[in-house]
């Protein structure tokens, strides 16, 4: 049997996790309190009808896109949390979780689901389950100058404002989110270290990213709204400054962005989408488009 989770089964949603993907209470908590309340889970039961055995959860997500000039919502959901208890593995209940999330989708008017594959040999598990539009980003790596000048100074910013800078500066290149998981996000990257960070430029322009460090030595970015070579010069200025202790951040980029900033890329597979809607400017659109999310 599979149904929409409730406040009620909190219980066997902390109990998959701690089994799939963390041993940390206060990991799972924020998950229960600050994205369960947001989101949609459904749980696959077999034989107890209160004790979940797999989950998957659904975090609502949107594209702008224009179709016939004119601008348009696409309603999406990007897929999180899908784990299933060791005893219970090899059963398919993963897949038929997926195929009740397409049905739900489809009835929903939903246009797109999006994931983001933990391992890259999942990439072809899910292709079999029907994701068969990959997106891609650029990856570079920016050197950090210890010692460096400069004139801006980072501050942290609230999840509200970066979720309206986010949403006015990245509808071009990016899946988009609520402000709810916004909210998520940055506190999930409280747990790495992290946060959400701003830099006021002279001519008003604010430039956001996500970061937090990922060893001893390197820093990641993981969302931002840099667009040109002279505002990655400032961030890398503003994090030598911030972070003296470290020498290298990695930063992703979308396609139309990396073609205006000059450095080395790699290009990685970013996510995976399916599209319900036949309209190939709707395809066309979320394979243009990147994920990217403090909770990576």
């Amino acid at each position: 049997m599979i149904r929409l989770l409730n406040s009620y089964d909190t219980p066997s949603i902390a109990n998959i996790w701690r089994e799939c993907f963390t041993t940390d209470n206060n990991y799972i908590d924020n998950f229960i309190n600050n994205c369960f309340p947001y989101s949609h889970t459904f749980g696959f039961f077999s034989g107890s009808i209160d004790k979940a055995v797999s989950i998957l959860s659904i975090l609502p997500a949107y594209s702008l896109v224009k179709v016939d000039n004119n601008l348009s919502v696409l309603k999406g959901y990007y897929v999180y949390g899908v784990g299933t208890l060791k005893n219970h593995r090899g059963k398919g209940y993963s897949g038929n979780l997926m195929e009740y999330l397409f049905e739900y989708a489809k009835n929903n008017n939903i246009q797109f689901t999006v994931l983001k594959p933990a391992q890259e040999s999942l990439y072809n598990l899910y292709r079999k389950q029907s994701y068969n539009t990959t997106l891609y980003s650029y990856e570079t790596t920016l050197e950090l100058c210890p010692n460096k000048k400069t004139k801006y100074r980072s501050v942290w910013i609230d999840p509200l404002q970066y979720y309206a800078i986010r949403k006015k500066e990245l509808s071009q290149t990016h899946i988009l989110w609520s402000k709810d998981i916004v909210n998520y996000g940055l506190s999930e990257l409280h747990f790495w270290n992290g946060a959400y960070k701003q830099i006021v430029l002279d001519n008003g322009k604010r430039i956001i990213y996500s970061i937090h460090p990922i060893d001893s030595f390197t820093l990641k970015i993981v969302d931002h709204n840099i667009k040109t070579n002279q505002e990655t010069e400032y961030l890398k200025e503003v994090l030598s400054y911030d972070y003296p202790g470290f020498n290298k951040v990695i930063i992703e980029l979308p396609k139309a962005v990396s073609q205006e900033i000059k450095c080395n890329y790699i290009l990685k597979r970013n996510s995976m989408a399916k599209v319900f809607s036949n309209d190939l400017s709707i395809k066309k659109d979320i394979q243009s488009k990147i994920i990217s999310l403090g909770m990576e």
